[in-house]
């Protein structure tokens, strides 16, 4: 962006935050209404337009001006929120696993099966089978690199062209998948931040193993959707897989080590840690021991694993170095975003504001009546949306906060969560999409006039999924 366009953007988004709370209140909105909504919509337009992080802090240091916030309050609203920490810690986690070697020794081990020898089909759905594996666990700015490298290698012993079939049926299913796989469980960021949002307006919570067991069935229904995409629409060219043996992939990973084998171990325990609580729940298990664990939040665990990961060493280095993986393994820019849309959040629903009393009288109508199924549609196809055309980080938090405002019983609230958090994931047709997305745009292997067609029959697949079987598999679960 040349610095004209990047000023002009930044003088658009600072007049939304101090100009807007000039524009004449509509009844029910306070004025302090409009001068919350518009540091809002000042904050999105600059993160779209500017910089994903610096905003948060004008947010930040603009409503400790209003009424509704002194410092200490702003803090514990923003930096001290337990959504920010769980997502560092996320990350943290997600850095250590690809960085020991177990990502890539899952990857390989997919793809140097015998059954992946018999059929050039087999051999890209074991590939793809290892993101789907991995994504439950990884967070996707850890693993796109991976196999976007992982990508280059094929082709390029194989001897494809540039932006052949077979090259753009690799790419974009590594990053439609990758980028969905986010939605699989509770502990990804993105859902993470939906289902924190959900427990604060509430005051109940989503268990992370009920999300998984919920999200499970449509992700296996999407991946193998993919297949069929390649299969039948991008319809790659095998011609020159004969040449290739996935078997000679095995030299790069060697034996395995003592890293990975402690901090697989390791995160295993974290992930217990999570699932436990929800599991024992499902199962009508009555026990002090999980009721205390779960009573300790979701960042407990997490911070026990990175702590293990940091004091426990081999050969005189740690599992995990805190200060290389704060600096490496960290995209920052999605902490502050988030940091910054907690107490936006918080500050738009406000009562002071008035803007819950107005939106829900403008909109109310539409939604007033509407059926469970009808509310639950809704919710995925706005976030898709919304998640297209911008941020997915923000549209998780703007459609669940505007979603909420219109769904006043908790039960339905929470079945109309769960499509909004997974919808932030379905983030698949533009560069603004989302970052793997943007990747993707500029990756010299795929055809990018082909993303946004394809990227736009996969989300309406996905949706389609969504509403034939995860809505039944909602009100099983949490009905």
């Amino acid at each position: 962006m040349n610095n004209k366009k990047y000023y002009l953007n930044l003088v658009i988004g600072l007049a939304f935050m101090f100009l807007f709370r000039y524009v004449p209140a509509p009844a029910p909105m306070t004025a302090l209404g409009m001068q919350v909504v518009g540091i809002f919509i000042g904050t999105i337009y600059l993160i779209a337009t500017t910089h994903p992080a610096f905003p948060a802090f004008i947010a930040i240091t603009l409503l400790i001006t209003t009424p509704l916030f002194n410092f200490k309050e702003a803090l514990a609203n923003s930096f001290g929120h337990w959504v920010p920490t769980f997502v560092l810690s996320i990350l943290l986690l997600s850095y250590a696993l690809v960085k020991c070697g177990v990502a890539k020794r899952i990857t390989i081990w997919f793809m140097t099966r015998k059954a992946a020898q018999k059929s050039p089909w087999a051999f890209m759905a074991l590939f793809f089978g290892s993101i789907f594996v991995l994504g439950f666990f990884v967070d996707v700015f850890a693993l796109m690199a991976f196999y976007l490298a992982a990508i280059d290698l094929i082709c390029t012993e194989l001897g494809y062209e540039k932006k052949s079939r077979f090259a753009t049926a690799l790419v974009l299913g590594v990053a439609f998948l990758i980028v969905t796989m986010g939605a699989s469980t509770g502990f990804q960021p993105h859902v993470a931040i939906v289902l924190g949002l959900y427990s604060n307006i509430t005051g109940n919570t989503i268990g992370m193993f009920e999300y998984t067991a919920w999200s499970f069935i449509p992700l296996v229904l999407i991946f193998i959707t993919y297949l069929l995409m390649a299969k039948f629409i991008i319809k790659p060219d095998f011609s020159k897989f004969k040449n290739f043996d996935p078997t000679t992939l095995s030299s790069q990973v060697g034996d395995i080590t003592k890293q990975e084998i402690y901090t697989g171990i390791i995160y295993l325990l974290v992930v217990v840690g999570w699932f436990l609580p929800g599991l024992a729940k499902m199962l009508g298990i009555e026990s002090a021991i999980i009721k205390t664990i779960g009573s300790y939040s979701l960042v407990w665990p997490a911070f026990v694993g990175i702590i293990l990961l940091s004091i426990i060493r081999v050969e005189g280095k740690p599992l995990m170095d805190l200060k290389v993986a704060a600096k490496e393994g960290v995209p920052w820019h999605i902490v502050f975003l988030v940091i910054g849309n907690m107490i936006l959040a918080r500050a738009l629903t406000s009562p002071e504001t008035g803007f819950t009393d107005w939106f829900t009288q403008v909109l109310g109508p539409l939604t007033n009546g509407a059926s469970t199924f009808t509310l639950f549609l809704f919710g995925a196809v706005f976030t898709a949306i919304l998640t297209n055309l911008g941020s997915n980080s923000v549209a998780g938090i703007v459609a669940f906060q505007l979603v909420a405002l219109l769904i006043k019983d908790p039960q339905v609230l929470m079945l109309v969560a769960l499509p909004v958090a997974f919808s932030t994931r379905l983030a698949t047709m533009l560069p603004s999409s989302f970052v793997g997305i943007g990747m993707t745009y500029g990756n010299e292997w795929v055809d990018s006039k082909k993303i946004l067609p394809y990227g736009f029959i996969f989300v309406v697949s996905a949706i389609a999924i969504l509403m034939l079987v995860g809505y039944p598999l909602a009100n099983i679960i949490f009905g």
